[in-house]
């Protein structure tokens, strides 16, 4: 009665003698709104739906497992994307050389048949042999997110790379960046802040650092690339590699990846292109980092 009564309620009993007794409550509640309704929903489909140019995107997803790909799938159809699957790397292989355009892979790295590093790499030599003048994002799925397991997926190919279990605000995020065109931050700033844990003068200092080691690292390079000083040029960039991936400039981290494994083959030519790629993505590395301290 007094919890009833504190709502501002009333309860009583109405008794028939040989029937029985029968109690009321009555309680006067604030009927909620169809606007919380409508927040609740956007909350628990992930935010906002994607669109590309007023239609849904088509992705293909590409999981062995039964459950994670019912998962992922129902993520995506929840942000107004269409889905496609596949089993293996080998089955998305197939789709993708198929008239359907698709605007991005989900692709889980390990897989039976054909895992998901394989099937990146044979993606980007098809893509090569044509000559195409846009390649297609590669999000990897992947348990493992060490910086020596993210080094590997963009050794493969693959453009970024999704933790499991999937979260629906870092798909709908991870998916944004990349087929709407703007594609990825030179540096993932918050995830930089989370390493930094929130102090700035530590934050500051690492950035003064990095900054300092890539351009000596780039001088180091462009000077060995006079000489055709390979072993150099593959030292440097190793190094280069493994500061940026800590830093979480994922773009640079590749570049420099690439440029290693070229300079590793002695090859003359790629060097120098990848050279001058390396150099263009440590420029917007350090801007956006100057601007960040």
């Amino acid at each position: 009665r007094r919890l009833v009564e504190m709502f501002g309620g009333r309860i009583w009993v109405e008794s028939v003698e040989g029937k029985g007794s029968k109690f009321f409550v009555r309680l006067n509640l604030e009927v909620a709104t169809k606007s919380k309704h409508v927040e609740a929903d956007k909350k628990a489909n992930g935010g906002e739906r994607v669109s590309l140019d007023g239609r849904s995107p088509q992705i293909l997803l590409v999981e062995d497992n039964a459950v994670n790909q019912r998962v992922a799938q129902r993520l995506l159809q929840r942000l107004g994307i269409e889905v496609t699957t596949c089993n293996n790397g080998a089955e998305a292989l197939e789709r993708l050389r198929e008239e359907v355009r698709f605007d991005a892979v989900l692709m889980d790295c390990q897989m039976p048949v054909m895992d998901g590093f394989t099937a990146t790499q044979h993606l980007r030599e098809w893509e090569k042999a044509r000559g195409a003048t846009q390649r297609l994002p590669v999000i990897a799925l992947t348990a493992n997110v060490m910086r020596e397991d993210r080094e590997r997926c963009l050794a493969a190919g693959m453009d970024a790379h999704l933790g499991k279990p999937i979260q629906a605000t870092q798909l709908r995020d991870c998916l944004m960046r990349y087929i709407t065109g703007k594609g990825a931050p030179a540096v993932d700033m918050p995830a930089l802040h989370e390493i930094t844990g929130g102090d700035q003068e530590f934050e500051r200092d690492l950035i003064q650092t990095f900054i300092s080691s890539g351009d000596s690292n780039l001088a180091d390079i462009l000077e060995a690339l006079g000489r055709l000083d390979f072993d150099t040029i593959a030292r440097r960039a190793h190094a280069l590699k493994g500061s940026s991936a800590n830093i979480h400039a994922d773009g640079l981290s590749a570049a420099a990846m690439r440029l290693e494994q070229a300079a590793q083959k002695q090859s003359e030519t790629e060097v120098a292109t990848l050279v001058t790629q390396l150099s263009a993505r440590l420029q917007e590395v350090t801007e956006l980092l100057r601007d960040a301290g």
